[in-house]
């Protein structure tokens, strides 16, 4: 069969008509295309190394505290200054905020609900 051997007809009934596939230009289009992405996940990957090695770890962590705008779930935020601590078992949303603090609705035991406002610095946040 023609498309078996790499050929391709306009009409299969005449064999004088048949085009065949030059496979060295294709080839060569693929080799461009894999060096162009090769060279494109090549930047992408430096410049990710570059910024965490040359941005100090505060600014990292203030990078990575702007992912937290809207985590949804089960946690338990433990707030720990000096000797004090407190732990919140909470489901539902907490949220974050530039000026470095943690937000969100506790139901305590007695019922009810109590907006918390945490600072983020002495803050951890683990899932359940």
């Amino acid at each position: 069969m023609p498309w078996e051997q790499g050929i391709v007809s306009s009409n299969l009934t005449t064999p004088t008509n048949y085009t065949y596939i030059n496979c060295e230009s294709l080839k060569g289009e693929l080799v461009k295309k894999f060096k162009m992405w090769s060279i494109v996940i090549l930047i992408v990957v430096v410049a990710a190394f570059s910024v965490y090695f040359f941005v100090g770890a505060e600014n990292r962590n203030k990078i990575a505290r702007l992912g937290v705008t809207g985590l949804a779930g089960d946690y338990v935020i433990q707030y720990t200054a000096g000797n004090y601590t407190k732990e919140y078992k909470i489901h539902g949303k907490v949220t974050s905020n530039p000026a470095g603090y943690y937000y969100f609705w506790f139901k305590p035991e007695q019922g009810g609900k109590k907006y918390i406002q945490l600072p983020i610095a002495h803050t951890t946040i683990e899932e359940m």
